[in-house]
């Protein structure tokens, strides 16, 4: 890292502040007593410190589950803590006003059970304190791992932690939102609307504040006629509507890689690409891909890898953003990671004038107001693509077929419409009868329920049925829809 003057900076110290050039560093950590490597655990970022907890490593007899690490001085502390929870990964972790939400992940220790426990960690006294929240009549919490979750304010002024699909032992792959609400501390699993998406393991996703939206992309995910695979999906979910949007998909699909938001540009970084199929083509276990998505534009670029003279691929890993830069940090790649990687993107403010600012990227998304190159921001538009993006080919009737149901067919940026209540066609093509907005569509049970993986799931639903033979959830004929849910599920299925 550059010592000296403030006019300096990049791997060798050759590049002005700020840049108009990204580039890759990593610091030397400093010596340190306790084995700091770990995968599939979780981290957020509070005023110059990473917050890292739990996680996977082969060895728990001095783990420590709760590490900091100052992004200023590169030095790592370990958090001494009251007595808490037994060491877990596939976690989720969120921060609200001095204090770490984890929820879920699997318990290493003992019974090595998936869980839905929440705990609550106060970094001013050191404690934890597990909570005891009440759930809705005939409610449901899913006990889920590699899931995640953010805090987000509800238009209500409600604050609420929005977790995000997830694998569930008892259930298979959740497509269901969870809200925890701090306040009142209960749970909710509320009605979504827009898209049929379906849920997985191991996704990546961020929130941001502006436009209150989730972007999720990628993870496990379970398929129709009983098959499992890797997806390239992105979606978005706005908290205070509750709707879902499918955006435009990557092309790259992977699972447990990273994701953060800077300046207008979801990055993705590493990942397992393996599909475990003939379809992989030889995909590697451990990448270090790095992808950006254009959230004014829809549109995905690939970026160079980073130039680091050292392997740097890996899966499991976390990645945070402080002051306008991406740190990576532990993961696998056939051994547990330590390391920290940093990345910085281009700067806005060091592109001079309208043409070279509006040009910049890939990686960056740049717009000229009032005589400044700034950093565009999601809440500055309210439609997708923005005004000044390039103009999208127009939408063939091929683009659309992929979506077999009205509300996923009229929720998605592809421009596309349901018409005669069968088919999914693009927008521009003759129709009949076409639907270009999902909230004119009928609900389907059968998209319902198609997307619950396994028999407990798709008896929780009592319009839906476990078909035995095909391993597949269908919906019930209207008039044999069940009236009650007096039966346990676990006697129907």
């Amino acid at each position: 890292m550059c010592q000296g003057p403030n006019y300096s900076t990049g791997p060798d110290c050759s590049l002005s502040v700020p840049s108009t050039e990204s580039y890759w560093v990593m610091p030397t950590v400093k010596p340190f007593g306790t084995s700091l490597g770990r995968a599939s655990h979780k981290a957020v970022v509070q005023e110059k410190v990473m917050w890292v907890v739990g996680g996977y490593t082969f060895n728990y007899s001095n783990f420590q589950m709760i590490l900091n690490y100052n992004l200023d001085s590169g030095t790592w502390n370990t958090v001494a803590s009251s007595s808490g929870p037994v060491s877990r990964y596939g976690h989720s972790l969120t921060l609200y006003q001095d204090k770490l939400y984890m929820f879920g992940g699997k318990l290493e220790m003992g019974s090595g059970n998936i869980t839905d426990e929440l705990w609550v960690f106060n970094m001013q006294s050191k404690a934890w304190a597990q909570q005891s929240p009440s759930t809705p009549a005939h409610g449901q919490v899913y006990a889920v791992e590699g899931h995640s979750a953010h805090i987000a304010e509800l238009d209500t002024g409600d604050v609420v932690m929005v977790v995000i699909f997830g694998y569930s032992s008892i259930y298979s792959y959740i497509s269901n939102v969870q809200e925890y609400n701090i306040k009142t501390n209960t749970w909710l699993v509320p009605e979504t609307r827009g898209a049929t998406v379906q849920g997985g393991y191991g996704h990546s996703s961020v929130y941001d504040a502006g436009s209150k939206s989730v972007y999720v992309h990628g993870g496990y995910k379970s398929l129709p006629a009983n098959k499992y695979s890797l997806v390239d999906d992105l979606y978005r979910y706005e908290v205070h509507t509750r709707v879902w949007t499918i955006l435009k998909e990557s092309g790259y699909p992977r699972y447990l890689h990273s994701a953060v938001l800077l300046g207008g540009t979801l990055l993705i970084f590493g990942g397992n690409t393996h599909n475990d199929t003939s379809l992989s083509n030889g995909a590697k276990c451990f990448s270090a891909d790095f992808l950006a998505y254009d959230i004014a534009c829809d549109e995905w670029k690939v970026l160079p890898r980073p130039n680091l003279h050292r392997d740097v691929n890996r899966f499991g890993h976390t990645a945070v953003t402080s002051n306008g830069s991406m740190y990576v940090f532990g993961g696998f790649s056939s051994v547990l990671l330590n390391d920290v990687l940093i990345y910085r993107p281009p700067s806005c403010e060091a592109f001079v004038g309208q043409e070279r600012c509006e040009a910049a990227g890939p990686g960056v998304r740049c717009i000229w107001r009032q005589n400044r190159c700034l950093s565009w921001e999601p809440s500055f538009s309210t439609s997708t693509p923005a005004s000044f993006c390039p103009a999208k080919p127009a939408t063939v009737d091929e683009r659309c077929h992929r979506f077999s149901d009205c509300t996923s067919c009229t929720a998605n940026t592809n421009g596309c419409q349901w018409c005669d209540d069968k088919k999914c066609i693009s927008a521009l093509s003759n129709c009949t009868a076409g639907v270009r907005n999902f909230t004119k569509c009928s609900i389907r049970n059968e998209q319902i329920c198609s997307k619950l993986a396994n028999c407990k799931s798709c008896t929780l639903n009592l319009n839906c049925q476990w078909d035995h033979q095909q391993h597949e959830c269908h919906a019930l004929p209207a008039h044999r829809a069940r009236k009650s849910s007096n039966v346990p599920p676990s006697l129907m299925s």
